[in-house]
């Protein structure tokens, strides 16, 4: 009807007809704010709009439903901008700012500089960044429309919201963040490292950092910067950069084949390295997975030219074997009891 009723008396007269309600008291936030998204505001209403929220905690359902519909599409970014402000002062209120603004950048790209400052609060914000299903999709897709000039400020945000185990448990593993946390380190790896490695110099913490870090983005960093990281104190970290690296030893130039390969001799690597080589899942007997396991090794070891990974290789593919030979051993023995 309101709709219908604009078409004919003029968006005058809905301007008109929502300041009437908006003076009424109380307030009817449910019809208002149901009206807003589906029939549209003018710079008038969106200063009123903006005093409602600065001054009503409205229910964050009710102002959930201003992220439908392109309400705000005739509106000038600087009139928008007076209820973002608004929503982005409310912690309840910010998802539906995150939505909001990113619909509007979609639509209107041009306005991109006048949007990054709140952008970048906005994707930097813990809350969102720890977000569920589309607030962490929104947050995804603001930073990375701003990660070519924020990439260390975004990776710090990211890894910080990682960090914290007060909240509710969150990894970057398993968020659209790993995404954005990517992109960080391919505009500015040597920032985005120094940021990382705040976070690994004590082994305890680095410890529970390690959980649900992706190994993967570790690999993204050059080999160099992890050794010469290492170089600054080997005994203390050279115990947490296994926890943080993936197994893959398919060339001499992966990450874990140049710790290997410096530091194989150190009894605490091979074994972290050993440890996380044999993890994982596999079928089949236990022997026959420990032969397979050796003879991967073997095959390292023939063709690496780092002498410690050689030695690291042979001395595992060793163990494999006795350990093989021992399995088989006891499971003769098991089925010949079923027998």
């Amino acid at each position: 009807y309101l709709n219908a009723r604009r078409e004919v008396s003029g968006v005058k007269w809905l301007e008109n007809w929502f300041i009437s309600h908006l003076d009424r008291k109380p307030q009817d936030h449910v019809l208002l704010f149901k009206v807003i998204w589906r029939c549209g505001v003018t710079p008038r209403l969106a200063e009123r709009i903006a005093s409602v929220l600065e001054e009503h905690d409205v229910d964050p359902s009710l102002v959930g439903e201003l992220a439908f519909g392109r309400w705000w599409e005739a509106l000038s970014a600087e009139a928008l901008y007076e209820i973002v402000q608004r929503l982005m002062a409310k912690d309840q209120y910010r998802p539906t700012a995150l939505s909001i603004v990113g619909d509007r950048l979609k639509l209107k790209p041009d306005e991109k500089g006048f949007w990054e400052p709140a952008a970048l609060q906005l994707a930097t914000d813990p809350a969102l960044i720890r977000g569920h299903q589309m607030v962490d999709y929104h947050s995804k897709e603001w930073a990375l429309k701003f990660v070519e000039n924020h990439a260390r400020q975004l990776a710090k945000a990211i890894l910080d919201a990682h960090a914290d185990r007060s909240a509710e448990s969150w990894f970057i593993q398993y968020s659209e963040a790993r995404e954005v946390l990517e992109k960080c380190i391919e505009v500015d790896s040597e920032g985005v490292w120094q940021e990382l490695a705040l976070f690994l110099t004590d082994s305890e913490n680095a410890t529970r950092f390690a959980i649900g870090f992706p190994a993967e983005l570790v690999e993204r960093f050059s080999p160099d910067q992890i050794l010469n990281w290492i170089e600054g104190d080997v005994e203390q970290r050279l115990r947490i950069i296994p926890r943080l690296m993936s197994k893959d030893l398919s060339t001499d130039e992966t990450l874990a084949a140049q710790v290997i390969g410096k530091y194989g001799d150190e009894e605490e690597v091979a074994g972290a390295f050993f440890s996380s080589y044999l993890s994982g899942t596999w079928v089949g007997t236990v022997s026959s997975n420990w032969g397979s396991f050796a003879k991967r090794l073997d095959d390292i070891a023939q063709r690496t030219r780092l002498l410690k990974l050689r030695k690291w290789s042979q001395d595992g593919a060793r163990s494999l074997r006795l350990m093989a030979e021992r399995d088989r051993q006891r499971e003769e023995e098991e089925d010949l009891g079923r027998r």
